[in-house]
């Protein structure tokens, strides 16, 4: 069983010096990544696909550590659209890795990173790398940002798992394809302020304390929601999102925790959220 994260402000740089091979292909991976035409795709710029995979390409037969890959960003100094290019490449590096926990603790702002994380994988970060964290991953996102006051987290972009962000809201994502906006992801739970926000497939409406639910049909009407006020007058309801919510908190000083309670819904926490609710209603006589 992995230790406990530790999560007091004392807590070490996680990286490590890189080897020779590892430090001239992610220089040629940058080179790459630069050369690239953007203009009039953001899609292929957000989901950054063949960045990942001319990532994958050049660390064919190579193994190295995240440490060795965070340890790449302080052996040359990285520009702003850099940073967001070179989390594929670390990503790549996570995903071939024997590493099963993942911690990124840097005080580095890179995007992209725990891009295509696996499935039995779990990105931890507690420094500068939320920005577009788990992008296409079926693996485990936790964002701890407490101390950084923000709103509308980037992460989890066609996402299939779960992405987990504490002190600020979880944004959803949306790709448009034919003027209909089609949230990608899977379960987030954000807690913000306290509050507590269960998000399934589709991003609205947005409820803290309160749950919404529901299930993707194409545009999104299938999703329901369940105030604050009502979950009050229904004592099993009212036990269900307090155990949730009480487990999440438990999550903000042991990590375990929250892959724990995530792990307990199954392989997809959303719809298990929205069964289980259902039957609760259904159970005290709502119509749902």
């Amino acid at each position: 069983m992995p230790k406990p994260l530790d999560l007091s402000s004392d807590v070490r740089p996680n990286y490590a010096e890189p080897g020779k091979k590892l430090k001239d292909l992610f220089d040629e991976f940058l080179d790459f990544a630069k050369k690239q035409d953007y203009s009039g795709n953001y899609h292929d710029y957000m989901c950054g696909y063949h960045l990942y995979y001319e990532a994958d390409r050049l660390l064919k037969g190579i193994q190295a550590t995240p440490e060795e890959a965070h340890g790449l960003l302080f052996t040359r100094e990285l520009s702003d659209v850099e940073r967001g290019f070179a989390g594929s490449f670390i990503s790549a590096v996570y995903n071939k890795s024997e590493a099963k926990d993942i911690f990124y603790n840097l005080e580095i702002k890179v995007s992209n990173l725990a891009y295509e994380l696996p499935p039995d994988k779990v990105f931890i970060n507690r420094g500068n790398g939320y920005g577009l964290s788990g992008t296409r991953a079926k693996g485990l996102v936790i964002n701890y940002l407490e101390n950084k006051k923000l709103r509308g987290i980037d992460s989890g972009f066609e996402a299939k798992g779960s992405v987990v962000c504490y002190g600020a809201e979880a944004s959803a994502y949306y790709v448009n394809y034919d003027d209909d906006y089609v949230e990608t992801g899977n379960t987030k739970f954000s807690l913000f302020e306290q509050k507590l926000m269960i998000r399934g497939p589709c991003g609205n409406p947005q409820i803290h304390d309160g749950i919404a639910y529901g299930v993707w049909n194409g545009k999104c009407t299938d999703t329901k929601s369940v105030s604050k006020e009502e979950i009050s007058k229904l004592p099993e309801l009212q036990a269900y999102i307090g155990n949730l919510k009480s487990k999440f908190e438990q999550g903000r000083l042991d990590y375990n925790i929250v892959v724990e309670t995530v792990r307990s819904l199954g392989p997809e926490p959303h719809e298990k959220i929205k069964q289980d609710i259902v039957d609760i209603l259904r159970r005290s006589g709502r119509n749902v």
